[in-house]
């Protein structure tokens, strides 16, 4: 694998391109059949998922396998209706563009490169890198801290259930393997991680002009407002906190309360 890919990017994936314009040719019904049977693949393998992630294997399942299964399955269902182009009405346009006809497609972007987070190492990346080959393109993962055994399980997930050879590549976790993969033609960038990660790759990709998603980690408030049941609200921030060992991007970091409201609570907490 690590091989293939230094080759891939010493050539500008070449091949990949080649074979990311025959998917994006491929009618999304036909790409769909694909995910679902890869949606089987990853259910007939679970145990190996949990087995490759460092972490309690009832956790991993439920936090990390099933999610996954349960995004294969919302495309299944709602990606031809996402995809699908769409003419605009005129409500609201400015006079000046009376008589104008406006049709939005969603067409593939080419490779996209998906730079994975260590807390959830399978789950994130693998949601970004299905999504996007639902959508027409080839995927290149550099995995998370910790990731490279699941991700390399996913993508032989994904050639058993029949996606061509070269639309799913895996890279190693070092940082430097996502560096040249945009220095070698990326088309976009989906990037999970830290607000340093995140400024670090942007200003690489500012060079190529490579647009990017990037969800930078958050900062997420719990509002408690009176009467709210407080051993309810107790019990749902403590699971917050422990999921994963607190290291969930929506994990509640700040809890808003009446002065009175806010007392009970530490009492109790």
């Amino acid at each position: 694998m690590k091989a293939a890919f230094e080759t891939a990017e010493a050539t500008g994936f070449f091949g990949e391109r080649e074979q990311q314009r025959v998917w994006a040719r491929t009618p999304i019904s036909q790409r769909l059949v694909l995910i679902r049977k890869l949606r089987h693949a990853i259910a007939a393998r679970c145990h190996d998922f949990t087995a490759a992630i460092d972490r309690d294997p009832a956790e991993t399942l439920v936090s990390e396998v099933l999610p996954l299964a349960d995004a294969c399955r919302y495309l299944e269902r709602r990606a031809e209706t996402i995809l699908k182009s769409k003419w605009l009405d005129g409500h609201g346009r400015p006079g000046w563009l009376s008589g104008t006809e406006i049709e939005i497609r969603r067409e593939p972007f080419g490779i996209v490169l998906v730079i994975g987070p260590g807390n959830y190492p399978l789950f994130l990346p693998g949601v970004q890198a299905i999504q996007a080959l639902a959508a027409g393109n080839a995927v290149v993962v550099k995995p998370g801290r910790g990731g490279l055994r699941s991700m390399e399980l996913l993508a032989g997930c994904a050639r058993a259930a029949g996606f061509p050879q070269g639309l799913f590549s895996v890279t190693g976790e070092d940082p430097d393997h996502a560096r040249r993969a945009v220095e070698a033609g990326v088309d976009k960038v989906i990037l999970t991680g830290s607000h340093a990660t995140g400024m670090s790759v942007m200003s690489q990709l500012a060079s190529f002009g490579t647009p990017a998603v990037m969800e930078l980690s958050g900062f997420d408030p719990v509002f408690v407002r009176e009467g709210a049941d407080l051993g309810l609200v107790i019990k749902a921030v403590r699971f917050g906190l422990q999921l994963n060992s607190g290291q969930t991007c929506i994990a509640p970091k700040i809890v808003y309360a009446s002065p009175s409201v806010a007392l009970e609570l530490q009492e109790r907490f």
